[in-house]
């Protein structure tokens, strides 16, 4: 079998925990790989860890190739924004990432991601436009790994970057000598925090009303335990309806954009064509 390479879209996100791989090495022994790994490039770009589990248990890994003819950017970011537990700073951080990662990883081609602007950005990311800012700063100072795996938050970890001492109790790894200073914000900090944090107590609220309505029901345990876990299934397949939607929405207006700019320059280019004719008559 040959070992391949964790794509860089696919490490934008942070990597499973020990006890979590560990669950899912027994469940790949005990029932089988259940979802292929997708390969791009000749690197996993989505199923990292269901590629290691495989090797670690010496089953050949199935394994699909990413079609030449589709976004991988928008592909990772609706398969994993909203699958995992991620803070609103680790989904503006793995954005982020994977923004940058467009035009080094496909030259010469018209990014769907790269030219996003903040407001794109964070609808993706379901954070607010400072928080991408402050990922943006954490990213270029050589801390997105710092927010990545949800040692700094995307805030804390620009403040490092812009020079100012970390959070109390804080001990983030120093920012890169060439950061550059940030924009200032737009909005107020506590604005931006308030809508980060209005965002997970929505989610933690859905959860806890969902586990309320299980207990309400007149069923044995077994019957609550699998319309738990439908409902978290749900719930999981809703979110990332959500993210394809939003990814296609942005898609859309990033053609759009283009449509518009190969419109102007058809237009500018006709009109020299027929300059260049006249100028040819009269001579």
């Amino acid at each position: 079998m040959t070992d391949m390479k964790q794509h860089p879209l696919s490490a934008a996100f942070p990597a499973m925990s020990a006890d979590d791989f560990a669950a899912l090495v027994e469940d790949i022994k005990t029932n089988g790989q259940r979802e292929p790994v997708m390969v791009h490039e000749g690197m996993v770009l989505d199923g990292w860890h269901r590629y290691r589990a495989c090797l670690q248990l010496g089953v050949k890994p199935q394994q699909f190739t990413f079609p030449a003819e589709k976004d991988p950017v928008a592909f990772v970011l609706s398969h994993n924004l909203h699958r995992r537990h991620l803070t609103p700073s680790q989904r503006a951080a793995a954005v982020v990432a994977c923004a940058d990662w467009a035009p080094k990883g496909r030259p010469g081609k018209a990014e769907m991601v790269s030219g996003f602007r903040e407001k794109e950005l964070a609808k993706a990311a379901g954070t607010s436009d400072r928080t991408i800012r402050d990922a943006k700063v954490a990213h270029k100072a050589g801390l997105g790994e710092a927010v990545k795996e949800g040692a700094l938050t995307a805030h804390e970890a620009a403040a490092v970057a812009r020079g100012k001492p970390a959070a109390k109790g804080k001990k983030p790894p120093a920012p890169a000598p060439a950061a550059a200073p940030a924009a200032a914000p737009e909005h107020s900090d506590e604005l931006a925090e308030a809508r980060d944090t209005i965002s997970s107590l929505a989610a933690e609220n859905d959860k806890l009303r969902d586990a309320l309505a299980v207990e309400s029901m007149d069923a044995s345990d077994s019957a609550k335990t699998e319309a738990a876990r439908t409902i978290k299934e749900l719930r999981a397949q809703v979110a990332a309806l959500d993210a394809e939607l939003a990814a296609v929405k942005v898609s859309r207006d990033t053609y759009m954009r283009e449509a518009a700019e190969a419109k102007k320059d058809a237009i500018y280019w006709r009109k020299q064509a027929q300059k260049a004719e006249k100028a040819g008559a009269a001579a």
